[in-house]
C-alpha cells in the first residue's frame, strides 16, 4: 500500500462531507463477458483503507474472468472541495484468446447543488507489456460518463468524452506502437443533483492462439461549480442597511 496515498486519502475523508457519503467501485470483465465488480472494503478488496482498492496485489488473490487474469490494481479515488477524482492501475491484464477485456471505475454518490456546472479531465494509457509477442494486438478505447446515483457497474447514462478506438501491438513492422496515451475533457451544466462519475477503459480485437499481456492506466475528475447567487437577493439586505443608517443619523 502507498502510504502517501492512504494518509491523503484518509484526511479526504475526514475533512470532506460528500467522501464520507460518495462511494468507489471498480467492474472488471473478461473476454467473454464475465464480470466482477469490487466496491471498496467489499469481497475481492484486498485493502482495508477507505478510497483504496487492492485486487491481486502482492499476496493478494488475483481475478480470473474467462481466459484472462487481472492483477496488481490499485485505484483511489475521493473529493477535495469541489473535486472528484479517481485513479486506476491494473498492472497485469494475462491471457489467452480472443474478445474484449475492461476495467470500468465509477465514483457514485455525489451531490451539486442545482443549476451547478461542471468540468471534467479524463486520460488513460494502454500499453502491451512484456514478454511480448509480435501477434499481440487490440483496439483501445476510453470514455468517460456522467450518470444518476448508483454505481456504475457498466457503461451507461451521458457519455461526456472519449478516445479511440486505436490500434496498438508489438509488432515492429507495423506503424502501431505497443502503448497508447489518451486524454479528452467535457465542461457543460451538471443537469444532476445527484450523480455519478463512471470511466471505461477497454481492449477489443484481442488476437487468439497467443499469450496477450495488458497495463492500463486511467484517472479522471470532475469539477463543481455552483450557480453564483442573483444579484437581486443583495439588494434587500443593501436597502435594509441603508435604511437602518439612515434612521440612527436622524435620531442624532
Amino acid at each position: 500500500m502507498n502510504l502517501p496515498s492512504a494518509i491523503a486519502c484518509l484526511l479526504i475523508a475526514a475533512t470532506s462531507v460528500q467522501s464520507a457519503c460518495a462511494a468507489l467501485t471498480v467492474t472488471f470483465t473478461g473476454n467473454l463477458g464475465s464480470s466482477v465488480t469490487v466496491a471498496d472494503n467489499g469481497p475481492f478488496d484486498e485493502d482495508p483503507a477507505p478510497w483504496l482498492i487492492t485486487v491481486g496485489g502482492f499476496g493478494g488473490t488475483p481475478l480470473v474472468l474467462d481466459g484472462y487474469t487481472f492483477t496488481d490494481h490499485f485505484s483511489n479515488g475521493g473529493t477535495l472541495d469541489t473535486i472528484h477524482y479517481f485513479n486506476s492501475v491494473t498492472g497485469s491484464i494475462r491471457g489467452t484468446g480472443t474478445g474484449k477485456v475492461s476495467v470500468l471505475t465509477s465514483l457514485s454518490s455525489l451531490t451539486a447543488p442545482p443549476g451547478t456546472t461542471a468540468t471534467s479531465e479524463a486520460s488513460s494509457t494502454f500499453r502491451f507489456a512484456g514478454p511480448m509477442f509480435t501477434r499481440n494486438a487490440a483496439l483501445v478505447t476510453a470514455q468517460s460518463y456522467l450518470d444518476s446515483d448508483h454505481p456504475a457497474i457498466s457503461p451507461s447514462g451521458t457519455l461526456l468524452g472519449s478516445a479511440g478506438p486505436l490500434q496498438i501491438d508489438a509488432n515492429n513492422s507495423t506503424p502501431a506502437p505497443s502503448a497508447a496515451e489518451m486524454a479528452f475533457g467535457w465542461s457543460g451544466p451538471l443537469g444532476l443533483e445527484s450523480f455519478s462519475f463512471n470511466m471505461l477503459t477497454e481492449a477489443d480485437n484481442l488476437a487468439a492462439g497467443v499469450v496477450n499481456t495488458l497495463n492500463i492506466v486511467s484517472s479522471g475528475q470532475i469539477t463543481i461549480t455552483p450557480a453564483p447567487e442573483p444579484s437581486g437577493v443583495l439588494l434587500p439586505v443593501a436597502a435594509f442597511s441603508a435604511a437602518i443608517t439612515l434612521r440612527r443619523r436622524r435620531r442624532a
